[in-house]
């Protein structure tokens, strides 16, 4: 697996105030930036996520979260794995090959999101 930073997303501040909302094939995903700058990015269509407390986390190879970075991992076991259930499911569905596993810290926990794409999200009141 090889792991990006993805550099054109802000840095997450080290006390995010993260706020995730899942709706229908998006995830929302609020936090605070480096220079404590609210951001909103939108993560859409969703295929999976999972929410797993820092204590938890199982550090993969070389990963530093502490760079608060956003990232993105290549030729993802997770990704694999929802692959081969879907082709089970259905042999002639493609759309995982269109899809990337984006990892972000958010203090206390890791977010994990299996999507298309990632960008800036509307603004979204709730």
């Amino acid at each position: 697996m090889k792991i990006l930073s993805l550099h054109d997303l802000p840095k997450v501040n080290e006390t995010p105030l993260a706020r995730v909302i899942h709706l229908d094939t998006m995830l929302i995903v609020e936090f605070d930036d480096n220079n404590e700058n609210r951001v909103t990015l939108q993560f859409s269509p969703i295929q999976a996520f999972r929410w797993t407390t820092i204590d938890c986390y199982e550090v993969l190879d070389n990963l530093l979260l502490i760079s608060r970075n956003i990232l993105e991992l290549l030729n993802s076991e997770w990704v694999r794995q929802l692959t081969e259930t879907l082709s089970s499911v259905d042999h002639s569905a493609r759309f995982m090959e269109n899809v990337r596993h984006f990892l972000i810290p958010l203090g206390d926990g890791v977010l994990e999101v299996v999507a298309s794409d990632v960008g800036k999200a509307p603004d979204i009141h709730f």
